[in-house]
């Protein structure tokens, strides 16, 4: 599927693993299917198995992503150039909304007369968030 009105076009697998969106913009950028202006490249892409649209924002150098810098994630053991990601509309592809219940909180039945608070979200795939305070009944 292509839209005309992004830059680029990306399936993202299904491995749970969100952060390979933010190789997009670099990646189209590496392969010459966009040009990005310096110090900071643009790079709007639409995902074709949510159908929704992000933007990402990456310093370039020398017609190039920059990959060298000192952003630092917990976890990775090298720093790097940060790479931004702006998700527009991200509202559950499934439901269109990112609650996906309707509701901010729900009591969930998790067997065995044991019950749950918590919230149901797809923001950035599907999630269920529970206060670290929140009692179980």
């Amino acid at each position: 599927m292509s839209r005309y009105d992004m830059d680029t076009c990306a399936r993202a697998p299904r491995m749970g693993i969100e952060g390979i969106s933010s190789a997009v913009g670099p990646f189209a950028l590496e392969e010459g299917m966009v040009d990005a202006a310096e110090p900071q490249g643009t790079v709007h892409i639409f995902k074709t198995n949510t159908q929704k649209t992000l933007v990402a924002q990456f310093a370039t150098e020398d017609g190039r992503a920059k990959i060298d810098g000192d952003f630092r994630i917990d976890g990775v053991s090298t720093a790097g150039s940060p790479i931004g990601l702006t998700f527009i509309d991200p509202g559950g592809a499934a439901t269109g909304r990112i609650l996906q219940t309707g509701s901010v909180g729900d009591v969930l039945d998790v067997g065995h007369g044991r019950k749950l608070e918590a919230s149901a979200s797809t923001a950035r795939g599907f999630n269920l968030w529970r206060s670290a305070g929140c009692s179980r009944t």
